[in-house]
């Protein structure tokens, strides 16, 4: 397939994100039920950021109760932060690094090409404050050599069966809205 071919194919009809994040792509998966299992993971870890950014209606007539329940949430979000840097801290991580991406697949450059056709594992840190990388089992659709030496890939997520086409939508489609804020304060 060519890089034109992919572009249309990742991000034709599907709404787009830019990020500077973190990024990996290691060897596997490959078996189908390496490649669900690794989706099913994906999706939680998205379901989970949704709910730990989502904030609570305010309800006057449940104050007392929802201001002990805000506390216990505070120490729980300290407690995690202090276990993900932890675990941060003994993984190393990559500079951040231009990442397109869609509910699709991706586009990243990396140094070392891949074939095309290849699966691999996606690893992308994610800017929401959780520690914990998001896998995404990624097959590479087309590649091309930068003039920088640096291969552009194409990577299209495979079709999945538990809804994380669904839940990367939400996903992306909040980055895309904190994205434009950020630009408009920025004007």
């Amino acid at each position: 397939m060519s890089p034109d071919e992919a572009e249309l194919q990742l991000f034709g009809q599907a709404l787009v994100c830019r990020d500077e994040l973190a990024c990996t792509l290691t060897p596997g998966p490959d078996t189908q039920a390496e490649i669900q299992r690794h989706q099913a993971m994906a999706e939680r870890l998205l379901r989970s950021a949704t709910v730990a950014e989502t904030p609570t209606p305010e309800d006057p007539e449940h104050a007392p109760q929802d201001a002990a329940l805000l506390r216990i949430e505070a120490k729980v979000d300290l407690a995690l932060e202090l276990l993900g840097r932890m675990l941060a801290a003994e993984q190393p991580q990559s500079p951040p690094r231009p990442v397109r991406w869609s509910r699709l697949g991706a586009q990243i450059s990396v140094a070392q090409a891949r074939v095309v056709g290849s699966r691999h594992l996606l690893s992308l840190q994610l800017p929401t404050g959780l520690s914990l990388p998001l896998r995404l089992p990624v097959q590479v659709l087309a590649g091309v050599e930068g003039a920088d030496g640096q291969h552009e890939l194409w990577l299209a997520f495979p079709p999945d069966t538990c809804g994380l086409e669904a839940a990367l939508e939400r996903f992306l489609f909040r980055q895309h809205r904190r994205q434009i804020a950020a630009s408009r304060r920025g004007a």
